[in-house]
């Protein structure tokens, strides 16, 4: 399993020869939330309770921030994670994946993973037939990086 990712999104960029970070779109203009979601509103996660919390607690996920959108149906997950969603890591995406298709009725749901600045659209036909999305954001100046070490700010 691969360890975590310790350098910024514009090293990992880079690396793998993508687009700048100044060219990838802001997290409000991801097809996430310009295409798929809408009337998202906030959750109290001092109140909350789902059986997705117990899944997010199982695989170890910190969970930052919730909103559910689309009329309460199609949760987004502000998280940090401790694998690169896009790395070697199917041995834990899968099964925390899985799990959370199971815990939330099916039905598909978001991550916005702060630790590594992506998001990952989760939609499921079935136990076996699901689609994984992922799209890079950039942070608007002046926006919380919340999720990123401090040495890595």
């Amino acid at each position: 399993m691969m360890s975590k990712r310790h350098y910024p999104l514009w090293c990992a960029l880079a690396l793998y020869g993508a687009v700048q970070a100044s060219e990838l779109p802001l997290l409000a203009q991801t097809s996430l939330f310009s295409k798929v979601v809408q009337g998202c509103r906030e959750v109290d996660l001092k109140t909350w309770q789902h059986p997705t919390r117990k899944v997010l607690e199982k695989h170890k996920v910190v969970l930052r921030r919730l909103q559910l959108c689309n009329g309460n149906i199609y949760p987004v997950f502000y998280v940090s994670v401790p694998y690169d969603p896009q790395g070697q890591t199917k041995s834990y995406f899968l099964p925390l994946y899985d799990d959370m298709r199971v815990a939330n009725g099916g039905h598909a749901l978001a991550f916005v993973m702060e630790s590594d600045n992506t998001v990952v659209m989760l939609a499921f036909k079935d136990k076996y037939h699901w689609s994984t999305d992922y799209e890079f954001y950039r942070l608007a100046p002046g926006e919380a990086d919340v999720g990123r070490p401090q040495a890595l700010r």
